[in-house]
């Protein structure tokens, strides 16, 4: 009769470990892509201007990162952006990722940049553009967050 109800207990118990540890399972988050159309024309103009001085800006490739985080994110405050926390996520020769954490509204931003490879055409060399944003990652944990998250 004591190993009948142990059993029963010891049932009851993986009944309510199992549930209570799926419930307890955070949600995942919604993320959507935005990707950002670059032609072979934008990086010849983007060239030339560079090389007239236009946009310095573009040879930093953070500096590129916080343009396309303000192109998503309407309404952000240019001057809040270098208080935003941030991390590297990955970085290669020509590639380099930063996540961006957005806490008061509650989702983070991945933001890829890169630099192309192009010919100079009088030089006939292979060589680097500057740098493009190329696509933004918004994972939006809103909804899962237990308080409002407006937008500011």
């Amino acid at each position: 009769m004591l190993t009948r109800a142990t059993m029963r207990l010891e049932v009851l118990l993986a009944i309510l470990f199992t549930v209570t540890s799926l419930s307890a399972t955070p949600p995942k988050c919604p993320t959507r892509r935005i990707a950002f159309k670059i032609t072979a024309e934008d990086t010849a103009r983007q060239e030339q201007a560079e090389a007239e001085g236009h946009q310095p800006w573009r040879s930093n490739p953070k500096g590129v990162a916080d343009a396309a985080l303000m192109q998503v994110e309407k309404g952000l405050d240019p001057r809040r952006v270098n208080s935003i926390p941030f991390r590297q996520i990955s970085q290669s020769e020509s590639q380099i990722i930063y996540r961006y954490e957005l806490a008061d509204r509650n989702r983070s931003e991945s933001v890829t940049v890169k630099r192309f490879q192009w010919r100079d055409p009088e030089t006939g060399k292979s060589r680097a553009t500057v740098w493009w944003a190329t696509e933004v990652v918004v994972t939006d944990c809103s909804e899962h967050s237990g308080h409002d998250a407006t937008e500011k």
